[in-house]
């Protein structure tokens, strides 16, 4: 059941969040469902974990977002 995935661990690609996305943030993703939230660095967030993405520039909730291993 479910569908297939890719797995990237560098790289560029587009995510949609939730919430407005600011540059530079780190992307954090859910253990549950592998949803995306946006936040500021060496936050605690429940149910989420701090990956090595970070938002390459701003937008707003819902929207794709842009995101990268490059800095």
């Amino acid at each position: 059941a479910g569908n297939p995935v890719t797995v990237a661990e560098r790289g560029g690609y587009y995510v949609v969040a939730a919430a407005d996305a600011v540059k530079d943030q780190s992307v954090y993703a859910s253990l549950t469902d592998g949803t995306v939230a946006t936040a500021a660095t060496g936050q605690t967030m429940a149910g989420y974990v701090e990956t090595i993405w970070k938002v390459a520039a701003p937008a707003p909730a819902g929207e794709p977002i842009p995101i990268n291993t490059w800095r």
